[in-house]
């Protein structure tokens, strides 16, 4: 159904500044020059007397950046498909429901909600994944990103990608990495970081694609005393492989017990540093 663009109300309630901005409105208008609008809006037509007082029949509940997009192209009506909703709960669900299916929707726009729907409308985190057909860590993954990841780094996250891996070519950063790290910053993962440490985990995350099982391995070694950069160095330079270390502190020959993703030079040199004897042997893989 055709609707006019003047009979329909655009509501703050869905952090509508979030889900679009200019570029993608502009993006969507050279698609709907080319093919048309391929997707109708959703309106609901139960709305207050103080709006039809305003001359409005209907509401926007899903499809900002298609309403925006056709506005700037100066069409005076839009395709849309009429529910009708009681309660502005219901609204913010089914908006929040409909966002989730869109492929670029991103952690922050969905931590963003969940959070907005426990604050005002006292829903638990459990109930918004029933809701939404989400698990609990889904849920509370996006709301820890939304709350610890700063913003200039929360534009680059986004759903997971093959085997959690970020890709170094755009700087994209995996909504798995991104919520360890955020997991990490409250000290979820067995030790608190600081924020300069979480800002680093997040660049190396960013620009170099390290994946969650590197992740988890550089916060392993920072609570073993590494820190941050040589954790990064021995994680992200190393090899699979098991050694042995020589120790004459003690005259002692200590088994590193299989130690992952290190290259036995680059710990040679990193223990050197630290002030361990090491008396080198030629090393076999195992």
């Amino acid at each position: 159904m055709n609707i006019k663009l003047d009979k329909i109300y655009v509501s703050d309630d869905f952090n509508v500044r979030i889900r679009h901005d200019e570029a993608s409105v502009n993006e969507l208008m050279e698609s709907i020059k080319n093919v048309g609008l391929l997707q109708s809006v959703l309106v609901n037509d139960n709305i207050s007397n103080d709006l039809k007082k305003k001359g409005y029949e209907y509401k926007l509940l899903v499809g900002f950046r298609r309403f925006f997009a056709i506005k700037n192209l100066f069409h005076d009506s839009i395709d849309a498909r009429i529910v009708h909703i009681d309660t502005l709960k219901d609204e913010i669900l089914i908006n929040l429901i409909e966002n989730i299916q869109r492929s670029n929707i991103t952690k922050e726009q969905e931590g963003l909600d969940f959070l907005k729907m426990k604050k005002d409308f006292g829903m638990e985190y459990s109930e918004i994944a029933v809701c939404i057909g989400k698990n609990l860590n889904y849920v509370r993954n996006a709301v820890s990103i939304a709350q610890c990841i700063p913003s200039e780094y929360r534009k680059n996250v986004v759903s997971d990608i093959a085997k959690n891996m970020v890709t170094k070519k755009n700087g994209r950063i995996s909504a798995t990495c991104a919520g360890l790290i955020a997991s990490a910053s409250k000290g979820g993962i067995g030790g608190r970081v600081n924020m300069i440490e979480r800002d680093k985990l997040l660049d190396y995350a960013k620009k170099d694609g390290i994946s969650k099982e590197h992740i988890q391995s550089m916060l392993s070694l920072m609570r073993q005393g590494y820190n941050i950069d040589d954790a990064f160095l021995v994680v992200k330079h190393g090899k699979m492989m098991s050694f042995k270390i020589l120790f004459f502190d003690n005259q002692f020959e200590k088994d590193a017990k299989k130690m992952k993703i290190c290259m036995i030079e680059l710990l040679y040199r990193i223990l050197e540093d630290k002030g361990y004897k090491i008396v080198r042997k030629k090393i076999k893989k195992e």
